[in-house]
């Protein structure tokens, strides 16, 4: 009877180390898919940076869209001619 305990508990064993191999299989493939998902996401950033032609602006310590920027000032401008009229 104690032998087949011992294996019993051997097979347990066995069972919860493949259960936990494929655990670890599984992190290692979501970690790997988080940094793939991080690393487009910076270069999405970068894209969006450069359309939106951006800077950082050291005294007022902000990124400043030189594009956005463009685009407020025709906003207020339109504002200004309707309100003129």
């Amino acid at each position: 009877m104690r032998d087949e305990e011992i294996r019993e508990e051997l097979e347990d064993l066995r069972r919860e180390i493949a259960k936990l191999r494929r655990d670890v299989a599984s992190l290692k493939g979501d970690m790997e898919w988080a940094e793939d998902q991080f690393e487009d996401h910076e270069a999405r950033i970068k894209v969006i940076e450069k359309i939106l032609d951006v800077v950082y602006d050291e005294e007022g310590r902000q990124y400043k869209s030189k594009y956005l920027n463009k685009l407020y000032g025709m906003i207020k401008g339109l504002e200004r001619k309707i309100k003129q009229e």
